[in-house]
């Protein structure tokens, strides 16, 4: 059901090489590999959501900048239309 942490990891590897995290924002991407791991997919609106609220109370644009973000939710919706074709 979910996609292989492998995939998952290194779909992520990059954008967490190329800037700085910290533990608030590592949890976060953390909480997201688990969703892709368990379910192979989120919703990007989720984001904004529980469990993701519990970071900041604006989800991932309380925890991460606009440029991040916007990478978050590429990598998000790439992992998306894997498991979309895999699944």
């Amino acid at each position: 059901i979910g996609l292989s942490e492998e995939m998952v990891n290194d779909s992520f590897a990059k954008f967490i090489n190329d800037y700085q995290l910290n533990s608030v924002q590592i949890q976060f991407l953390e909480t997201i590999k688990l969703f892709f791991t368990q379910n192979g997919r989120i919703d990007p609106g989720k984001l904004y959501d529980s469990p993701f609220k519990n970071y900041h109370t604006m989800g991932i644009e309380g925890v991460f900048n606009e440029q991040q973000a916007d990478q978050i939710f590429e990598i998000v919706t790439g992992l998306n239309q894997i498991h979309q074709i895999t699944g």
